[in-house]
């Protein structure tokens, strides 16, 4: 449908004719299944999670935050106006390395298996973890900052720009003389899916923007290092004109950055920020050789190095086993809840099935919730409801919820329906819900990669998942028990994307 962005746009989104995960058999009762299967497990897990409300009296807490979103101070203005340009030259000069290194690589990515295994590593590895890797080695700056984004969304970038090329039509490069080589395929193919690039890049700019102010949660000068510093000093007026600001800016980023005005920005981010860093040779070097190599290793391959190591490793267990399955349990539950509320939010918003007032309205709510970043959202209801998984739960279930909503209801309004077809709930139960469920069931698999991505890196707020561990890991500075349990998050996140694909292949 004209109008959709992103990766999963109502164009991109077909109905599906079919669903096991065995045999193929096609039949209603199949989606049924699988949905109460997802249920029967959800509620299985509420019970068994540690979704205790920790915080003596949350409600007094809620009712101050409250008194803060209708009085907002605005009286920083002049500091957050630098931490808005900040911000937004981050995400722009980020998703611009990114992009420039991601459509290099997708050249190559069908051919290489290596360069696609070390793209999915690097592309599962969250913003926020590769901003305190680099913090490492470039100090403090703005190029740790851009590079936390400009790596993993160039790994994206190549994945998704090659198979963008990989489903053109291949019309064009066959009329050609010569239909071998790289510059055959730049020429005949390339030019056919621009219009679906410029519209992922406008997505990803999107990413960049909620990923550039979380990275102020780690001491870059972006609008989450003011959102964080109010948070914890109880200033809920000067957190909630922050978080006016980014809504207003991710809100209306879709509006002003496109076409020629992208590239002015970049042009003009490049002289926002401070270029000055830390980075010396001898830096990354000791990183490499030294810091992130296990401590048994530091002295070299001594003898009974292997028992060593077991040892070590041992020792890391119970940290690796409560945060992967705190991990699993969030972002499973996360998944399922965001489903619902996507179902019981996407009639709202859907102008087939709402209508007047009521929708826009709908759609200014959605579109607030879906631009504020989960780890904003978690990091508010931490205070809330204390350090339990429920406040990264809440979070991820909200804004995935709103996303999913947003996309389902762009589809169900490019659905033909008869002029004599049903209204309200009968329209909604028997007429749009049925044909769209299928493309439902595969985008919410779609989003669990995404969550779980997510999951991991709410532990540096205090959520004990597995960037729990990481963080602290990085604050005693024992960077290579953080690097491994980061790979391990990596590797969690890449068998979360296998399972979500093979799943979603069987939907269709």
């Amino acid at each position: 449908m004209p109008g959709a962005k992103g990766p999963f746009s109502s164009s991109n989104i077909k109905l599906p004719k079919s669903f096991s995960l065995s045999n193929g058999i096609t039949t209603a009762a199949n989606y049924k299944k699988l949905s109460l299967l997802l249920l029967a497990l959800a509620v299985a897990l509420v019970f068994v999670s540690d979704l205790t409300v920790i915080h003596s009296d949350p409600w007094f807490e809620l009712q101050r935050m409250l008194i803060g979103v209708v009085t907002p101070d605005f009286s920083q203005i002049d500091q957050l106006g630098f931490s808005i340009l900040t911000t937004l030259a981050f995400a722009i000069l980020g998703v611009a390395g990114g992009l420039l290194l991601g459509f290099l690589l997708a050249l190559y990515y069908p051919q290489s298996a290596l360069l696609r295994t070390i793209c999915a590593l690097t592309r599962s590895v969250h913003e926020l973890f590769w901003g305190l890797i680099l913090i490492q080695i470039f100090g403090l700056s703005s190029p740790a900052g851009l590079l936390a984004i400009a790596i993993p969304y160039s790994c994206t970038f190549a994945k998704v720009f090659a198979e963008q090329i990989e489903h053109a039509s291949n019309q064009p490069l066959n009329a050609l003389a010569s239909s071998h080589g790289l510059a055959a395929q730049l020429y005949a193919k390339v030019p056919l899916v621009c219009q679906q690039m410029k519209s992922y890049i406008l997505y990803r700019t999107e990413c960049a923007l909620r990923a550039s102010a979380i990275l102020g949660f780690i001491g870059l000068p972006t609008l989450g290092f003011h959102l964080e510093t109010a948070l914890s000093h109880g200033d809920y007026s000067t957190a909630a004109a922050v978080l006016y600001l980014f809504v207003l800016l991710a809100g209306s980023l879709r509006w002003w950055l496109r076409g020629w005005s992208w590239l002015l920005a970049v042009v003009v981010s490049s002289f926002t920020i401070s270029w000055e860093h830390h980075f010396q040779l001898r830096f990354l070097w000791r990183f490499v050789s030294q810091d992130i190599v296990p401590a048994p290793l530091k002295n070299g391959w001594v003898d009974g190095w292997p028992q060593a190591l077991l040892d070590w490793l041992i020792s890391l267990l119970p940290q690796i086993s409560d945060g992967v399955l705190n991990n699993l349990q969030v972002g499973f539950l996360a998944m399922v809840f965001s489903g619902s509320i996507g179902l019981i939010a996407f009639p709202l918003v859907a102008d087939n099935l709402n209508s007047g007032k009521k929708l826009w309205l709908s759609r200014l709510l959605l579109l607030i919730v879906r631009s504020l970043p989960e780890f904003l959202l978690a990091f508010v209801l931490l205070i809330v409801f204390g350090p339990s998984l429920l406040p990264g739960l809440l979070a991820l279930a909200i804004h995935n919820g709103a996303v999913i909503a947003y996309m389902v209801a762009r589809y169900s309004e490019g659905l033909h329906l008869r002029d004599d077809a049903s209204r309200g709930g009968y329209l909604y139960f028997y007429e749009v819900l049925p044909r769209l469920y299928g493309s439902f069931l595969a985008f919410l698999f779609y989003r669990w990669e995404v969550i779980m991505r997510e999951t991991a890196v709410l532990g540096v707020i205090g959520i004990p998942t597995l960037g729990f561990y990481i963080d602290s890991a990085f604050e005693e500075f024992r960077l290579d028990r953080a690097f491994l349990l980061v790979f391990i998050s990596a590797l969690l996140n890449l068998l979360v994307d296998q399972f979500s694909r093979r799943v979603r292949s069987r939907l269709g």
